[in-house]
């Protein structure tokens, strides 16, 4: 049985479709920009935000949006558009949400005031609100794993399509810019005051970003896009090498890979494209440069997209993995924003310029705190 992609969405500080994220993309522009204390997240940084203004305009024309969180307008906003495009029925016991956070309604804890009740920053909590609203009947599952969050979902709704009795699953990644997250990245002068960018030479290390996105898979044939994209396998590994440094010798990431190809059959020759996870820290980037030379993929045209949008923590699986989809589907590679000089102990072969390439097979790759990493293997139909 396969896995198809049926919709999409990606909700970023350039647009709230994957069709203007994706212009946004090709045109070189990216969403980072500086904030100081009188902004809505009261700290200096350099981040990537969702525009409020346009999030509540658009949400008041189908709910009203004080009855909602920050995350839960940007998770429905990203569902209710993935699914207008789809004949895949929301409300159906055959269809299952799955919510990928790491922080979920963190914000709540900086507003004492608010009306949400003690228990919405709870992830379950979070996750039945936003199925509640599209009146699904099933219990939703969160997944919530570091920065492979999206992947492990991914991976999960891959597995449920296979094994139980749904037919189609409603993946959502969600997360939001708050002062708590980004202090906390603060604390480990993780983050840059620039503009990340990811495997230069001159990365001084990651941009924040808050978004959502929405990938619905299904296991009818009916119910894929007219260019048919199957979602054929994955894996993670944890190599437990420190609680935010990953390994020096990209073991827990080669693992993935290893296992992802083994699992799905596929050789690493085969591999069209890679969509990575592209930090801009200094030990990340070298870590996936050496992973990619060890599983002979070092050849292979690599992007990252957070010098776009940002790192979007838990929505960064599922956000990232909606504009490779994109890009097989546009047969186009998307340049590495912020990308000049190799800055990695490993040659990797960064996409420098956007350009047009046939991509039939796309690895993704993810990796997080705690030493956890995964990657996915997505495929056109008919390719394998």
């Amino acid at each position: 049985m396969k896995t198809y992609f049926a919709g999409d969405n990606m909700i970023t500080s350039l647009g709230f479709t994957t069709e203007e994220n994706m212009a946004m993309f090709r045109n070189n522009v990216t969403g980072i920009r500086n904030h100081r204390k009188t902004d809505r997240l009261g700290i200096d940084c350099c981040i990537s935000t969702v525009d409020g203004d346009r999030l509540d305009q658009v949400f008041s024309d189908f709910a009203k949006p004080d009855n909602y969180t920050r995350l839960e307008k940007i998770a429905i906003t990203s569902a209710r558009y993935a699914v207008e495009r789809t004949d895949v029925d929301f409300k159906s016991p055959k269809t299952l949400f799955i919510l990928s956070t790491t922080k979920g309604n963190i914000d709540l804890l900086e507003n004492k005031k608010h009306p949400f009740g003690s228990d919405r920053i709870q992830l379950w909590r979070t996750a039945h609100a936003i199925t509640a609203f599209f009146e699904n009947p099933n219990p939703p599952l969160v997944v919530s794993n570091a920065c492979i969050s999206g992947i492990v979902a991914l991976i999960t709704a891959l597995r449920m399509l296979k094994y139980s009795h749904y037919k189609n699953i409603v993946v959502v990644g969600v997360d939001i810019a708050s002062r708590f997250v980004i202090s906390g990245f603060q604390s480990f002068k993780a983050t840059s005051s620039t503009p990340c960018r990811p495997y230069d030479k001159s990365r001084k290390g990651l941009s924040l970003g808050e978004g959502g996105s929405t990938l619905i898979l299904t296991s009818e044939s009916s119910l894929a896009t007219d260019e048919k994209l199957v979602l054929r396998g994955g894996a993670g590994a944890n190599d437990a090498n420190h609680i935010s440094g990953p390994s020096r010798t990209g073991e827990g990431l080669y693992l993935s890979i290893q296992k992802t190809l083994e699992s799905t059959q596929e050789t690493a020759e085969n591999i069209d494209y890679i969509n990575a996870h592209g930090t801009a820290t200094v030990f990340n980037d070298d870590m996936e440069s050496i992973a990619l030379e060890r599983t002979k993929l070092a050849t292979v045209p690599v992007n990252s997209l957070k010098g776009y949008f940002g790192h979007t923590l838990g929505a960064a699986g599922v956000l990232e993995t909606s504009a490779a989809v994109a890009s097989m589907r546009m047969n186009t590679l998307i340049a590495t924003k912020g990308f000049h000089t190799k800055g990695t102990t490993q040659e990797i072969n960064v996409i420098r310029k956007t350009k047009m390439k046939t991509i039939n097979h796309c690895l993704k790759i993810a990796s997080g705190f705690g030493g956890c990493n995964a990657g996915i293997l997505i495929s056109k139909d008919g390719t394998f």
